[in-house]
């Protein structure tokens, strides 16, 4: 009895090491980079003066409901001390979104100011970042940016589809 119970064991123990166990615990990661409010003036190196705009559309394309976990890493304003060169931003673990088949959500940039809490009501009145959509299937999604002067029509228009890679969670 005791020999089969350590048979179940080290079975059990096999299997979660084959291929198909350790392929569940893969995700894809849809991850794009956005630049979010009005820029700055002609002072400033990062982003020519004007008003930008972001929208990501997540499309669950698969039979089955998938939950999505967003993040958004910043690279600007950076954690500490305002964007120093290579300085990285903060990490901020935003919502988890259940999509059923066929289902969609959007995330804009005054999505992202209020599921982060950023404070950016003061200097600077923008930011940068990267958005990072993970489920564990592949997504359809896209990064809708606009740009413009400020307090005008918009003067560029981009639509970039988000490749999806397997990452290891």
């Amino acid at each position: 009895m005791i020999r089969l119970a350590a048979f179940g064991l080290a079975l059990a123990s096999l299997l979660s090491l084959s291929p198909s166990a350790q392929a569940s615990k893969r995700e894809f990661s849809h991850a794009a980079g956005f630049i979010c409010g009005a820029g700055p003036g002609a002072t400033n190196d990062r982003f020519v003066n004007g008003d930008y705009r972001a929208a990501f559309n997540v499309l669950n394309t698969d039979r089955r409901a998938l939950d999505v976990e967003f993040t958004l890493s910043l690279t600007f304003p950076a954690a500490v001390g305002g964007g120093a060169p290579f300085e990285p931003g903060l990490v901020i673990p935003l919502h988890t979104v259940r999509l059923h088949p066929g289902e969609a959500v959007m995330i804009d940039c005054r999505e992202l100011v209020d599921a982060s809490g950023l404070p950016l009501g003061g200097s600077p009145p923008y930011f940068s970042g990267v958005l990072d959509a993970r489920a564990s299937r592949e997504l359809s999604v896209t990064l809708l940016q606009s740009a413009g002067p400020r307090d005008g029509d918009v003067s560029s228009y981009a639509v970039t589809v988000v490749e999806g890679r397997r990452v290891r969670r």
